[in-house]
C-alpha cells in the first residue's frame, strides 16, 4: 500500500490496524515538525484480493494536529475507528492527547462519531499528553481501551504529629494508567474506568501497552 496523498509518505505506517475480516486497513501518517497535518488512510480489500483507498480521516476540529494517527484500531467489521492524536490547548499550554472515534457506512463513507478525553485532569497531569499513545477496541468495537503511560499521579498525603496535621499533593512521576471508554447504542460513549498502575510507583509508564478480546 502506498500513500494517495500528495503530503507524501515520510511517516506513512507509523500505526496500522486491520479488521478481524481482513477486508479493512487503517494506516497513519504521523506528522512531525513541518511535514503536514497527520492523517489516516481507510482501505478496502476488493474481491479480486486489490486494495482500494477509500477514505482519508483527519482532525474533525480542523485544527492540524502533529501527532494524528500516531495510534489506530479497527473494530471486526471495520466500521468503528479510534485514532490517536493531540489536541492544542492555547499558547502557553500543553497539548492534551485525544482518541478520535470515526464511524463507516456501508457506502464507504466515513464519519467521526466522538472525542474521548482523560477526564480527571484535576487529580493528575499528562504534560507529555500520552492519553492516546496506544489505543485497543473490542471485537464489536462497543469497548475502547487507551494507555496513558506518562500520567503523572497525584495522591493527596497527610503528615500527622502529636500537635498538627499537614497535608499536601504529592506527585508520582509517570505513573502511567489506562481509561476505559463504553459505546452505547445511541452512539454515545462514556468513560467507564481508570486502571492505574497496581504498583502505584514511579516512571512504571503502565499503559504503554493496551489489547483488548
Amino acid at each position: 500500500m502506498l500513500d494517495p496523498s500528495a503530503a507524501g509518505s515520510r511517516y506513512f505506517g507509523d500505526a496500522v490496524a486491520l479488521s478481524a475480516s481482513g477486508e479493512t486497513a487503517l494506516v497513519g501518517r504521523v506528522a512531525l515538525s513541518s511535514s503536514g497535518p497527520g492523517y489516516v488512510q481507510v482501505f478496502q480489500q476488493a474481491g479480486d484480493g486489490s486494495w482500494i483507498h477509500q477514505k482519508q480521516l483527519v482532525a474533525p476540529d480542523g485544527v492540524p494536529s502533529l501527532n494524528f494517527g500516531r495510534s489506530v484500531a479497527v473494530s471486526n467489521t471495520g466500521d468503528i475507528a479510534l485514532v490517536g492524536g493531540k489536541k492544542p490547548m492555547g499558547a502557553g499550554a500543553s497539548n492534551i492527547g485525544v482518541v478520535h472515534v470515526f464511524i463507516g457506512a456501508v457506502d464507504g463513507t466515513w464519519s467521526h462519531e466522538a472525542e474521548l478525553v482523560d477526564p480527571g485532569a484535576q487529580l493528575w497531569d499528562d504534560n507529555l499528553g500520552s492519553f492516546g499513545d496506544q489505543v485497543a477496541l473490542s471485537a464489536d468495537g462497543t469497548t475502547a481501551l487507551i494507555g496513558a503511560e506518562f500520567t503523572k499521579r497525584m495522591i493527596y498525603v497527610c503528615v500527622y504529629t502529636e500537635n498538627q496535621v499537614t497535608c499536601s499533593w504529592k506527585e508520582r512521576l509517570a505513573a502511567g494508567m489506562a481509561h476505559v471508554f463504553t459505546r452505547a447504542v445511541d452512539g454515545a460513549w462514556s468513560h467507564q474506568a481508570e486502571l492505574p498502575s497496581p504498583t502505584g510507583g514511579e516512571d512504571q509508564v503502565f499503559g504503554s501497552s493496551v489489547a483488548l478480546s
